[in-house]
């Protein structure tokens, strides 16, 4: 679990706190972020299986628990436990943190938590604009200005992200693939996270997906390892010159 988190944050934090011994890592505000995120997902989830009685022991649920969450959010894709019998509350926290995972500059997919970071920071301005209109309200990452057209940007990034990922599961749905299969798949293509939930569960695979499923999810991996704006630009390539 050590070794996923720190793969799934900043390089460049890695490398300057090796270099200089000093825990630059912690002192981002994404990070700390991040690992906010972490902590109350793995406490959410831990509870929940413990007191649901998934799990016998408090010791099993905090390993399994805690483990899965970290797995799914660096998007390793290793699994201790089968977490499509978990509890729905379980299922929805682990399903939200497949969708905003680890950090930019780290080997996971998803949306990443410096958009996620960034569009609440929005929405905090936005909120404040709404009750202050003639205040100048700006959005700032750990103390610098962030331009209003990045805001923009990745606004539109998550929407486009989170359109995708509904698209697909609406798809695998109409080709007889249970919703919850169909929606966890999609998340899991997306992020390239490994397992979703249900037959595609931790203890499953996608062998019984429709050879038409399985050719869209490849193309959905794709997109969402290269992200949404890169693999477009593959279609364009007459246009680069």
């Amino acid at each position: 679990m050590i070794f996923m988190f720190l793969g799934s944050v900043h390089f460049g934090l890695l490398y300057a706190s090796i270099m200089t011994w000093t825990p630059k890592i912690f002192k981002s505000p994404v990070t700390k972020f991040y690992l906010k995120t972490l902590l109350v997902a793995s406490v959410i989830v831990i509870l929940n299986i413990k007191l649901s009685g998934n799990e016998s022991g408090w010791w099993d649920a905090i390993m399994n628990g805690s483990f899965q969450c970290v797995s799914i959010m660096s998007t390793t894709g290793f699994a201790t436990a089968d977490t499509s019998i978990w509890p729905h509350l379980s299922i929805l926290v682990l399903m939200y943190i497949g969708i905003q995972c680890g950090c930019s500059g780290s080997t996971t997919g998803g949306i990443k938590s410096d958009r996620i970071f960034i569009f609440l920071k929005s929405v905090k301005a936005q909120l404040l604009k709404t009750a202050h209109p003639n205040a100048v309200v700006h959005v700032r990452n750990a103390g610098h200005l962030v331009d209003a057209g990045l805001v923009s940007s990745i606004n539109l990034f998550i929407v486009l992200y989170l359109g995708i990922i509904f698209l697909m599961a609406v798809i695998f749905s109409v080709m007889g693939i249970d919703f919850m299969e169909a929606f966890s798949a999609s998340v899991s293509n997306m992020g390239n996270l490994g397992p979703g939930f249900g037959s595609v569960g931790s203890l499953g695979n996608y062998s019984q997906f429709p050879l038409l499923a399985k050719f869209l999810s490849t193309i959905q991996m794709l997109m969402g390892r290269l992200e949404i704006y890169s693999f477009i630009m593959i279609f364009t390539i007459s246009k680069w010159k």
